[in-house]
């Protein structure tokens, strides 16, 4: 298959050469009805880090030996091997040599293959962009799907980019809906008084992800990894998003100020939050998140109003210093 390679790194471009060589370990099987290679090697900015995630869609399950053999043929060692379900199944294999043509190459390399039903591929598909299942590991399968290149088994592949692609309007609002709340409400005003780093850390990954999960959801993307990896270039991708986005969010962490932090974390929401009522005001009409109809852009707003702190202990607080005190 010729693949246009051209907008990729050399890693990428060297890491699809060598998923091609594997994916025939594969492809071999009459079971197996596609294979492609995603993650940062299908996106085109793969490092000396990067392992080879490859997608292998099954007709039936495969069985323990189906998979070992695979890895055997590749010349592999299996360094982790999930039993896995009917549903999903995995390993991580260390290669320590190749050969590419005539060409004999050796070193280290992490082959990482996720293996699927079609029946599964099609059930999740049909969840996220029909049903509006927004689970993260469809979502991030999604993603895989949309960016991943097919290798054996192009039409059906195809077919379901096709469908990923699309991206429904509600989809897109409930999954910016889901995210409105930016992690659990605190009071960071307390926190930053007390100068408690910890918490006010922890609340600002929250933060940003639900930042990152809703600028996804308003560009029409899938966040593709649980982790948030090469968030900077997740970010590029997107069009609408605040000035200097992966700047500020980054920044956050380069501080030792955390009040500051947060402070900046909820203006860069608060901007979010106006793009979307810009470019996405149906979020405003109409709600898809059971049991919670008041979310909307005006309600997350509020949620982040600095809170004072209470006065009635204060007060008996005051009292309390004076007594014992001669009159």
């Amino acid at each position: 298959m010729n693949l246009d390679t051209t907008e990729m790194n050399q890693m990428s471009r060297a890491g699809v050469k060598v998923a091609q060589s594997l994916a025939r370990m594969y492809a071999s099987n009459q079971k197996v009805r596609a294979v492609l290679v995603g993650g940062s090697v299908s996106r085109g900015y793969a490092d000396e880090y990067s392992d080879l995630e490859i997608g292998v869609f099954w007709e039936t399950p495969p069985d323990d030996i189906e998979r070992k053999n695979a890895a055997l043929r590749m010349g592999g060692e299996i360094w982790k091997f999930d039993p896995g379900s009917e549903e999903r199944a995995s390993e991580h294999i260390g290669l320590s040599k190749l050969t590419l043509g005539s060409k004999r190459y050796t070193g280290t390399a992490m082959v990482s293959p996720i293996h699927l039903t079609v029946e599964t591929a099609d059930v999740w598909i049909d969840a996220l962009i029909d049903s509006l299942d927004t689970s993260p590991q469809k979502c991030e399968f999604a993603s895989a799907i949309r960016y991943g290149i097919p290798l054996y088994g192009c039409n059906l592949v195809r077919r379901w980019k096709k469908k990923v692609t699309r991206f429904p309007d509600r989809l897109a609002i409930k999954l910016v809906q889901q995210n409105m709340w930016m992690g659990p409400w605190f009071n960071w005003s307390a926190y930053t008084a007390r100068t408690d780093h910890l918490v006010m850390a922890q609340h600002l990954v929250w933060m940003q992800q639900s930042i990152v999960n809703m600028l996804a959801a308003l560009n029409r993307e899938f966040v593709f990894s649980k982790e948030y990896k090469w968030l900077d270039r997740f970010l590029d991708r997107l069009h609408i998003k605040p000035d200097n986005c992966a700047k500020r969010l980054r920044a956050t962490f380069e501080t030792r100020d955390k009040g500051r932090a947060v402070k900046e974390m909820i203006e860069v929401g608060m901007e979010v939050l106006d793009l979307i009522a810009l470019h996405l005001p149906e979020v405003n009409e109409v709600s898809l998140v059971e049991g919670h109809p008041e979310i909307n852009t005006c309600w997350a707003k509020q949620r982040w109003t600095p809170s004072p702190p209470y006065t009635l202990v204060d007060a008996v607080a005051q009292d309390v210093v004076h007594e014992g005190q001669p009159s």
